[in-house]
């Protein structure tokens, strides 16, 4: 099974409304990605490197969606193997980790429909670069309980 077939099942047992882009939407959108924000590895352990901030994945793994904004969000895997060129979307981005808590465990890139930003979600970090990065920031200086 493909991470993508993961997240779109576990959608389903956290009830959460997502579609998935055709291959060749997904090729599209992860090129505009790739060529705005030049993440440094897109395969085995995910990174935006450069210029990005980041947060320690714990204690936010399960909580930092619920922060971002509530629009639409599209969400794609390592580019490499049965996971490269593909990509879903959920329209309540708020509602991302929800999913996330339903799967077994990947990593993954979050970016919004006018690509203002990257997350790069690993296993250590989550990394953001865009306008994201002031809520990095602000959640370096919190925690998921306030």
């Amino acid at each position: 099974m493909n991470h993508l077939q993961e997240f779109m099942e576990s959608s389903i047992r956290a009830n959460v409304q997502c579609y998935e882009l055709s291959e060749r939407e997904a090729e599209k959108y992860i090129g505009e990605v790739i060529r705005k924000f030049h993440p440094d590895k897109l395969s085995g352990h995910l990174s935006i490197g450069h210029e990005s901030t980041s947060i320690a994945l714990e204690p936010w793994e399960f909580s930092y969606s619920k922060k971002l904004k509530d629009e639409p969000l599209f969400i794609f895997f390592e580019q490499r193997d049965v996971n490269k060129n593909k990509m879903a979307c959920i329209k309540n981005g708020k509602k991302l980790c929800s999913i996330l808590e339903q799967a077994y465990g990947m990593e993954y890139f979050v970016t919004n429909q006018n690509v203002s930003f990257l997350l790069a979600v690993n296993w250590y970090e989550i990394e953001g670069i865009g306008e994201i990065t002031n809520l990095i920031n602000e959640l370096n200086k919190s925690s998921p309980d306030e």
